[in-house]
């Protein structure tokens, strides 16, 4: 795991978890962690000046983003606060750190409504994995049910049963449960975001 301190908030450092985008080398998208292994989305929201908004992530949002179930927009934004940081130097000493409540968030420089987090080549897919493996360490005392999702024709006569769907509780919002279902390819062994 990377050693290297990008951040310095609220009395945390953190460090690089995964690269999810960058352009022309320069860091836009990323998600850090700090030494409890707590997640946090870091946005570039100025080049020039190298300045960055950083939002505290649960791992259930960001496993949800990662498997394109909610927009990047919607990923930062449904935080109560953010980060604005301004780095100075490599060594975060001088940075310049501002907490904001999301009213003040510069939306402007998201991605626009509905564009979702895709990515398919092999680190990325690594990631997914890793942040999966997370979640369901939080949650591997609840039972997983599986059920078996067929396909019909026109005439509503089963065909086949192409997937199985494992369905998990996994997190609460605002006091009601919320579920996730992965689905995995009887065919393939592939796992896909329901």
């Amino acid at each position: 795991m990377n050693k290297e301190i990008y951040f310095k908030i609220d009395g945390h450092e953190l460090f690089l978890d995964f690269m999810l985008e960058e352009y022309e080398f320069d860091p836009v998208f990323y998600i850090c962690r700090d030494g409890q292994n707590r997640k946090y989305a870091v946005w570039c929201i100025d080049f020039d000046k190298e300045a960055y908004a950083i939002v505290r992530v649960p791992l259930i949002l960001l496993n949800d983003m990662l498997h394109g179930l909610i927009s990047i927009r919607d990923f930062f934004l449904s935080r109560n606060a953010f980060w604005k940081v301004r780095c100075m130097d490599d060594s975060c000493e001088d940075d310049r750190v501002e907490k904001f409540g999301m009213e003040d968030f510069p939306a402007e420089t998201l991605p626009d409504e509905g564009f979702v987090y895709k990515s398919f080549d092999a680190p990325h897919r690594d990631y997914v994995e890793r942040i999966e493996k997370e979640l369901q360490g939080q949650y591997n005392n609840i039972p997983v049910s599986p059920v078996a999702d067929k396909n019909f024709d026109e005439s509503g006569r089963t065909q086949s049963v192409e997937h199985i769907v494992f369905t998990r509780v996994i997190g609460e919002y605002s006091g009601k449960i919320k579920y996730h279902a992965l689905t995995y390819s009887v065919r393939s062994d592939e796992g896909i975001a329901a």
